[in-house]
């Protein structure tokens, strides 16, 4: 049952590396759905977890939604073929499973970490962070997303009410709590009968989550093995990191977020990847960045193209939690500076990954099989793993038949290069 399983899973994957989203259409989404309620029923958790993502991006695409971003759904593959490959070679619950709900602490003060804001097919969910000690927990909520005056309805769902409060006040202030259940996907149940406080509170929060350095993070991270094998709560990466400098910040067009190359003060940097809903939003970030305002940032980490980088949803601004997604669209609503910067080879791989997957090997352009060509060309002399480099080759020379294997390597190409290191 199970083996049958895998190699049904591994099938829609091969449909959607040949096919695209363009091709596959609904009945992909579909067939993912359904993948999904088999996966979690044999306690593969995760695993379900990732071919609902999947069904969720086919949705989004179809829809020509806001949320849809190719690039993610690319690393989505890798990570659930990489897991398809583990639960094969028998690592079993440290691939699939996660623990059950169970009643949470009492009396806790919870220090908020930020909102994120997730847009789906048709629907606006919010999930906000909360810092406890060593720990992460996170509420979600979701809303229908309907038309408005300014093109979204998720700014004035963030201002309704969750209990006493409005929505956008629970991820930059302190929640004291007399009680709560988490659930296995680390998700806190309870929140509407906590008693909000001021905000800050970041000093109280302790290793994992908040850190001195990069160094002492990526130290600590070590000792828990390749995250790609690991639970996917949503708060289990978050990281509250010290900004002592800014030395380089850009607006990527294509990525349509700023990109901030910043130093901790212990000799180590990273990068900050910032998104935003609203352009004019983002315009003040960029000017809370440049002024050298911020001291503190928040949000999910991951290791990309040989470095630590940070997307944030919360920062400190002059002793002022801000939370970046939810950031007033006021000012003078000027343009933020754009300016150039290479991509590094991993991400760019990641870019060209995700847009096969939306067209199939089949349907790339002359324009496309051109940037994979470059690509390869930048990839001369590193150290990659012949057999891993030879088939993207063998899909610029026109012949994408053994990407199946490729996608499965694409997961091994994360590990060895260093995208699942940590």
């Amino acid at each position: 049952m199970s083996d049958d399983l895998l190699v049904v899973i591994e099938e829609s994957v091969e449909v959607l590396v040949a096919e695209g989203l363009v091709g596959g259409g609904a009945a992909l989404g579909a067939r993912w759905r359904g993948l999904a309620e088999r996966a979690e029923r044999v306690g593969w958790v995760w695993v379900a977890e990732l071919l609902r993502g999947l069904a969720r991006d086919e949705g989004l695409y179809r829809g020509r939604e806001i949320g849809f971003e190719g690039r993610e759904m690319g690393v989505r593959v890798g990570e659930l073929l990489l897991r398809l490959d583990g639960l094969r070679g028998g690592m079993g619950t440290n691939v699939g499973g996660m623990e059950r709900g169970r009643p949470w602490r009492v009396g806790e003060r919870l220090v908020g970490l930020g909102t994120e804001v997730v847009v789906g097919e048709g629907v606006v969910s919010f999930r906000v962070y909360w810092g406890v000690g060593g720990e992460v927990v996170v509420r979600g909520w979701e809303r229908p997303l309907l038309a408005s005056d300014d093109g979204l309805s998720w700014r004035a769902l963030a201002s309704g009410l969750v209990g006493r409060w409005p929505l956008a006040w629970l991820g930059e202030r302190r929640l004291l709590l007399p009680g709560a259940r988490r659930t296995g996907y680390g998700e806190l149940l309870g929140v509407e009968k906590g008693v909000l406080m001021g905000g800050g509170g970041w000093d109280e929060l302790e290793e994992p989550v908040r850190m001195e350095s990069v160094g002492r993070l990526l130290a600590v991270a070590g000792e828990r093995g390749p995250r790609c094998f690991g639970p996917r709560r949503w708060g289990e990466h978050m990281v509250v990191l010290p900004v002592a400098e800014v030395r380089e910040i850009r607006f990527e067009r294509r990525e349509q977020m700023l990109v901030l190359v910043v130093a901790d003060g212990a000799g180590g940097g990273f990068q900050v990847w910032q998104r935003h809903m609203g352009r004019n939003g983002l315009a003040r970030c960029f000017e809370w960045w440049r002024s050298g305002g911020v001291v503190w940032v928040a949000g999910h980490w991951s290791w990309v193209d040989g470095g630590v980088v940070v997307r944030p949803t919360a920062l400190v601004v002059d002793g002022v939690v801000v939370q970046t997604w939810l950031v007033a669209e006021g000012g003078d609503g000027g343009e933020v500076n754009e300016m150039g910067g290479g991509v590094g080879f991993l991400s760019e791989l990641e870019i060209l990954w995700g847009e096969l997957l939306v067209v199939g090997w089949r349907g790339l352009s002359g324009e496309q099989l051109g940037r994979w060509r470059r690509w390869l060309e930048r990839g001369e002399g590193l150290d990659l793993s012949e057999r891993w480099f030879e088939v993207w080759q063998r899909l610029v020379a026109g012949d994408g038949s053994g990407l199946m294997v490729g996608g499965r390597m694409v997961g091994w190409g994360r590990e060895e290069l260093g995208w699942g290191r940590y």
